[in-house]
């Protein structure tokens, strides 16, 4: 029985990791993308307020219990009322998610895939998130985050990376 590597589910193995890593180099290339990368089996966590502190204290909060437990936060996105995070790892996650239950509604997906687009996508740049997001108009996306240093993070499930992938590969906006 071949032994996997960290990250790498049975069905990536061998062919499918042939497969992501074809469909990655289609597009990168393309318009402003220099590359794409794949972080899969991530965990998806979405911390809501239950409204018991101030916004400010709320996400605070949050982050401090991350750190108590060592546990970095990979994506991230924000809004007035919560906070959604990529993390990499169980360890830590059932402490974690006993001690934001008071304060928080708490979501947990797991068996999540994380596409990363980088390239030069400057806020002056017309179209392109635009065009990411119309590529997969047909695929559930979980999250969107678009990160400091030209990177478009989307968050799907494993089970539609490749779809994802080829949807992305095909836009003619890229």
């Amino acid at each position: 029985m071949k032994s996997l590597k960290y990250g790498e589910t049975a069905a990536d193995s061998a062919e499918g990791m042939g497969q992501l890593a074809s469909l990655a180099s289609a597009i990168s290339g393309k318009g402003g993308v220099n590359a794409v990368s794949v972080k899969e089996n991530v965990i998806y966590l979405k911390v809501k307020s239950l409204h018991m502190m101030p916004n400010y204290r709320f996400l605070s909060m949050v982050f401090d219990v991350f750190s108590k437990y060592k546990v970095s936060a990979d994506t991230v996105t924000t809004s007035e009322v919560g906070v959604s995070v990529i993390i990499d790892s169980e360890d830590s996650l059932s402490d974690i998610l006993e001690e934001l239950q008071d304060y928080a509604t708490l979501e947990v997906s797991r068996d999540m895939a994380v596409i990363s687009v980088e390239g030069s996508m400057e806020c002056r740049d017309i179209g392109f998130c635009a065009s990411v997001v119309e590529a997969l108009k047909d695929i559930p996306v979980r999250m969107i985050s678009y990160g400091v240093c030209s990177r478009i993070s989307i968050v799907v499930r494993s089970a539609d990376k490749y779809r994802a992938l080829e949807s992305l590969s095909c836009n003619e906006l890229l």
